[in-house]
């Protein structure tokens, strides 16, 4: 027998043991994991467009700004609903890592900004300058993206212009 055998069979028996275990499974994301992912989805669409925070955050395909009075009790339904959930995880109370507590209040910290913007601050209601950011600076941030400027780019820019006309509409004069 050759002295290289053992070890050739011992790399067999390796291989052949590696390729016919099942793959290891994915770990499923965190409750705290899938309620930042759900939020942060939830949030490209909802948070108004502000110029401190160009450009921080990309829009989904086809947004158009909305602050219509059936939206914002819409919003303010679903941001309960995150604030709930987050409550739910009581993190802090049951001893998690200092990583998980610290995820835990930065989540926490983004749901209580939507809050401070939804019925604090109150743009959409007070501020007609909001209106402003509503409008030109969702224009601006389409336009001043890196390129390349392509076909589909081009389109949700003239998207975003014609969506202008919904945020304010025409009132008949009498």
């Amino acid at each position: 027998m050759n002295r290289r055998s053992p070890l050739l069979y011992t790399a067999v028996l390796l291989i052949l043991s590696f390729a016919s275990a099942q793959p290891a499974a994915l770990p499923t994301p965190s409750a705290l994991q899938q309620l930042s992912s759900e939020f942060w989805e939830w949030r490209a669409s909802e948070q108004p467009f502000s110029f401190d925070d160009i450009p921080r955050l990309d829009r989904p395909s086809g947004w158009a700004a909305d602050w219509s009075s059936s939206i914002i009790a819409k919003r303010r339904e679903e941001l309960s609903g995150f604030e709930n959930r987050w409550k739910a995880l009581g993190i802090l109370v049951s001893g998690r890592s200092r990583t998980e507590t610290v995820d835990y209040l930065l989540v926490g910290s983004a749901i209580a900004r939507a809050r401070w913007e939804l019925d604090y601050v109150r743009g959409w209601q007070r501020n007609p300058w909001f209106y402003l950011d509503q409008t030109l600076a969702s224009v601006f941030v389409s336009l001043t993206q890196p390129p390349p400027f392509d076909q589909a780019r081009s389109a949700e820019v003239v998207r975003r212009i014609q969506a202008i006309r919904k945020l304010f509409p025409m009132r008949k004069r009498t």
